[in-house]
């Protein structure tokens, strides 16, 4: 392993699918990453069963738990700031579990000492569309936080829970770190200014995220960091240029890696796409707001690549995690100071996590 990785902290701050240790972890040079526990709602009572949101949270978080244990070799549980000291001490990866829906969750002031309690860190209030606590960032109208939502955010800063934004509508976005006593992250998402799509933030309430403390992890999804060119397919390098490009608007201690990968993708064992394990989603399921249609809508308006496959969803250079081992190189040759690196690659994410989160 290069000598740049073995130093470097390196965090990914989103990723899902999470079904323990692969090869493409192995060699990837994470620290860290930060696992979505469950699928948004829509989709977990339509493909998987749940009977309620919390159930499906309850259980696919335990799940993931289980998978952890038995990854106990390689991987840990990072619950609280103990084991952020941990992170690139050895090979081993820690996982921070989190939520990016709470939509069919209805509030109980004891809602967040209960997610507190399943070993969540990280919660996202609202995904794509509106819930009892926001708008997503599909809503038209984009209201702002409900009652409801504000009980939540000081529910959350109370127990140590980060909150992320990243699908977040913008009004909401903007009162969530209004209300919030701590920074806020969005942990996956990219300049709208660089390519216009709904599920992208303006630059303005990327600012704001920033000048609160918070951090915003770049998002690698191809359609996601996609120059809006017919003729050209996203590549690992359009990757490093859209952090750049977020570190020169926000500056070095703001900006972070956020990949939305699929965690059980693995080159050598694992060809086909890590969404659908069971067959492809029906099309009810492509319909439901919350699932694949809204995913259509936010960034496959124009992009070249329209059908669900892996090869058509990630950059070329970057299909699977263990191309991340790539990136502490890509970023300092792109320009990237060293301690800048260093701080993009994980520790601005080690800092966001220290102030928001209590013992």
């Amino acid at each position: 392993m290069p000598e740049a990785v073995a130093r470097d902290v390196c965090i990914d701050a989103l990723g899902l699918d999470f079904r323990g240790w692969t090869d493409d972890l192995a060699v990837s040079g994470l620290s860290a990453v930060h696992v979505s526990t469950t699928v948004v709602w829509d989709l977990s009572a339509g493909w998987m069963g749940h009977t309620s949101a919390l159930q499906a949270i309850t259980h696919d978080t335990m799940d993931v738990k289980r998978r952890l244990r038995e990854s106990a070799a390689h991987m840990f549980h990072v619950d609280g700031p103990a084991q952020l000291d941990l992170l690139g001490a050895d090979d081993r990866v820690g996982v921070i579990l989190g939520l990016q829906d709470l939509t069919g969750v209805e509030w109980d002031a004891r809602l967040p000492e209960l997610l507190r309690e399943l070993g969540i860190r990280v919660v996202q209030p609202v995904y794509n569309y509106a819930n009892a606590y926001a708008d997503g960032y599909m809503e038209a109208r984009d209201a702002g936080l409900s009652r409801a939502g504000r009980q939540l955010v000081a529910a959350l800063n109370e127990v140590g829970i980060s909150i992320d934004v990243s699908h977040v509508g913008e009004r909401s976005t903007l009162d969530i770190i209004e209300a919030s006593t701590v920074p806020v992250a969005a942990t996956h998402v990219n300049r709208r200014a660089v390519y216009d799509a709904p599920r992208n933030k303006s630059d303005h309430v990327l600012r704001e995220i920033a000048d609160a403390g918070g951090v915003v992890g770049v998002l690698a999804l191809g359609a996601g960091i996609w120059n809006g060119d017919p003729n050209h397919f996203p590549t690992m390098q359009d990757v490093v240029d859209h952090v750049v490009s977020m570190v020169e608007l926000l500056g070095e201690d703001a900006v972070g890696i956020g990949t939305d990968h699929m965690l059980s993708q693995d080159s050598d064992d694992d060809p086909g796409p890590g969404w659908w394990r069971g067959g492809p989603p029906t099309t009810a399921m492509i319909d439901k707001p919350g699932g694949f249609g809204a995913y259509l809508q936010a960034f496959h308006r124009d992009f070249p690549q329209r059908e669900m496959t892996v090869a058509n969803n990630w950059p070329r250079g970057f299909e699977t995690m263990a191309e991340w081992s790539s990136l502490p190189r890509l970023l300092r040759d792109a320009g990237l100071a060293d301690e800048v690196a260093r701080k993009v690659l994980g520790g601005n994410w080690v800092r966001f996590f220290r102030e928001t989160w209590s013992a």
